[in-house]
């Protein structure tokens, strides 16, 4: 009933069935990595190894639970090995109880329910008294999922948090550098109104520098985060995935971000009257 519940698959042999499991049988199914490191690239099926000191016969080789397919659990690696219950208890641990129990029900209502009873249960059969805390836990993979659900939401508003400080933080910086530009091109900016260049063709000018200033600093961090993925994928050994769209998301976020913290100041620079610009040292 473990590799139905643990949807377990086979790449090649068989399972042990009950009548093995209740005759102490020496067999096992090893998982890909099991077989690699126990058999290098021969075929482990028939094969023999020694578990604790005792010898065990591989009839089956499994597919790691987390992989879909037969190739990817090569590539993977399983290195678990399975063995029946009984086996285990009596001819590698020589214990007569069980450290870890795996239940399953039909439904999430009888999941629910579950936690409460098994509690019961096993406090009658530890003789544990009213009062006394339980020797044992109980994990609720829903408890579980909801948890690993609630932390990767806090994480997701911390770094969306983090990282809506630091556009803000970039737009001020990008407003206090065209504002500066523009108290330092007074002149410039009253010369090309002198010359025919209206308010318009002025704040178009300065919204492009500002879009062209945080788009290039979007690049650059666009490249340096695709070079830190790049290296840390190639340390931890992981796939290595480009992601083109969010690049793509980032780099026209920085331009609409230039743009809207540019603004301020193109109005500024349009806003000067040619006589009094051209009368201003800078």
């Amino acid at each position: 009933s473990y590799f139905t519940m643990q949807r377990i698959t086979l790449k090649g042999g068989r399972f042990f069935g009950k009548d093995e499991a209740r005759g102490l049988a020496r067999v096992a199914v090893v998982g890909t990595g099991a077989a690699k490191d126990l058999f290098g690239g021969e075929n482990p099926l028939g094969r023999a190894f020694r578990l604790e000191g005792v010898p065990f016969q591989v009839i089956g080789v499994a597919v790691d639970p987390g992989t879909a397919s037969a190739k990817e659990a090569t590539e993977a690696g399983d290195e678990t090995i399975y063995i029946p219950l009984d086996t285990a208890l009596v001819r590698v641990l020589n214990v007569s109880y069980l450290n870890a129990v795996y239940l399953q029900t039909r439904g999430e209502e009888a999941l629910r329910a579950l936690p409460p009873a098994i509690a019961a249960i096993l406090r009658r059969s530890h003789k544990l008294r009213e009062g006394k805390p339980n020797d044992f836990t109980i994990q609720d993979p829903v408890a579980l999922l909801k948890a690993e659900h609630d932390t990767g939401q806090a994480f997701e508003a911390l770094v969306g948090g983090v990282a809506g400080i630091s556009l803000f933080t970039g737009g001020i910086g990008i407003m206090a550098i065209m504002l500066m530009s523009v108290r330092e091109r007074t002149s410039e900016i009253g010369l090309r109104r002198a010359m025919g260049a209206t308010r318009r063709d002025v704040m178009v000018q300065f919204l492009l520098e500002a879009a062209t200033l945080s788009g290039l600093g979007g690049a650059a961090g666009a490249l340096m985060g695709l070079a830190g993925n790049a290296l840390a994928s190639r340390m931890a050994g992981w796939p290595l995935v480009w992601p083109w769209a969010g690049m793509a998301g980032a780099l026209g976020l920085s331009v609409a971000l230039g743009v809207l913290f540019g603004l301020a100041p193109a109005i500024r620079a349009a806003g000067l009257e040619p006589a009094t610009a051209l009368q201003t040292p800078g």
